[in-house]
């Protein structure tokens, strides 16, 4: 009996330490902050509170513009050493003998032999012997390696100029001259004094075709607008005749040809721009006849202004609202190209205007203070060429 009293005082003490504990376990909850609640809680605070979620990224505008160029439109000038074409007679004279007498007599004569080199025969043109004859009897007879090239009876003295046949001509040669016997006149003698004899050589001068090469970028060729060729005309010789004919290549294409005269000027050309290719050109000066110098060759080329990247992209009045309140924000990111090399840029968004100068391969800025309600517009000015691999713009 003592025990089942005993037991039923201890249960009862339990019960009401439990109650005091549950009701201390309660008053606790009440009374700490939301925060804390929500985490024994295990409940979204969030969702409770407020009965709304984060808003979404959304993309408003993604391109992929590529490479972009400058847009200013200005004069290249590519310089090209000075040229000289020719074609023309050189002349090389040999002196064989300031003065000598042939003769003939039933009891004398004078046959002189002159020994005379004649080089670069195959680039000879013509070969020539020249004298002056003071006295003049009976027929004169020349050979030249044992082949005869005059016989005739010169009557008046003076400057004789006689051609000799390039067949007959060595590098080596030997001139023979004589005089025909007098006959039946034997008391006398037949006689020539001459004087100044020598060789004229011709020889044909050829460097009538001459190239010269510049380097053209293709963002250069891909923009051409127009050509100038622009160069200094010399004439170092006169001509034979009264004109001759040039020709100017571009790429192995004629670009101009012209009858010109032997005078010194200035002059100007429009290229046809499609001659021209990205990488080497080749640019070829070719005459017909005569020594000319092309000097202060200048080849001036316009490039028409590229066109300007523009993007557009639309707010809402919620978005443009939200925006700004600052509950929203609004980026422009650009992903570059990976070097480190300069990219500069005006970037105009609306009518305000943004300054890109970085050697990374990434540009973000915040255009909160430069959109509109409704259509906005992105228009990326370079000043340098660069590529854009992507852009994006997003409200977050």
């Amino acid at each position: 009996m003592l025990k089942s009293k005993r037991a039923q005082r201890e249960g009862a003490a339990v019960a009401i330490l439990i109650i005091v504990i549950a009701l201390f376990m309660t008053f606790y909850i009440l009374f700490i902050p939301p925060e804390e609640r929500s985490k024994l809680l295990q409940q979204d605070t969030t969702s409770t509170e407020t009965g709304t979620s984060t808003p979404a990224k959304i993309e408003l505008l993604a391109e992929s513009p590529g490479l972009v160029t400058p847009t200013t439109e200005s004069a290249t000038i590519h310089r090209i050493p000075s040229v000289n074409v020719f074609l023309k007679d050189e002349p090389k004279i040999i002196s064989l003998a300031q003065s000598l007498v042939v003769s003939k007599g039933l009891f004398s004569r004078s046959t002189p032999q002159l020994k005379f080199q004649t080089k670069d025969l195959d680039e000879t043109t013509k070969v020539t012997l020249f004298f002056s004859v003071e006295q003049s009897s009976g027929e004169l007879r020349l050979k030249v390696n044992g082949n005869t090239f005059y016989t005739e009876e010169i009557t008046t003295p003076g400057i004789k100029i006689i051609e000799i046949a390039k067949s007959f001509l060595k590098q080596d040669n030997s001139l023979e001259l004589s005089v025909s016997s007098p006959g039946f006149a034997f008391w006398s003698v037949n006689k020539y004094s001459l004087k100044e004899l020598g060789v004229k050589q011709e020889f044909e001068r050829k460097n009538n075709e001459e190239s010269r090469t510049f380097v053209m970028s293709s963002e250069e060729k891909n923009n051409l607008k127009s050509v100038k060729l622009k160069y200094t005309q010399q004439c170092n010789f006169p001509l034979s005749k009264e004109t001759t004919r040039l020709d100017i290549l571009l790429n192995e294409q004629r670009a101009h040809e012209a009858e010109i005269k032997c005078v010194t000027t200035d002059e100007e050309l429009d290229v046809d721009p499609e001659l021209l290719v990205s990488g080497t050109n080749t640019l070829t000066f070719r005459l017909e006849k005569g020594d000319f110098s092309f000097n202060l060759i200048k080849l001036e080329t316009q490039s028409r202004a590229s066109e300007r990247p523009t993007f557009y992209f639309s707010l809402n009045e919620d978005q443009y609202s939200d925006i700004k309140s600052g509950k929203r924000s609004i980026n422009l990111h650009l992903l570059l190209d990976k070097n480190t090399k300069a990219k500069n840029a005006r970037i105009l968004i609306n009518s305000n205007e943004v300054l890109m100068q970085t050697d990374r391969n990434s540009f973000d800025n915040n255009l909160k203070d430069y959109v509109l309600e409704g259509t906005n517009f992105i228009k990326i000015i370079p000043v340098n060429s660069f590529n854009i691999v992507g852009l994006k713009v997003t409200l977050e």
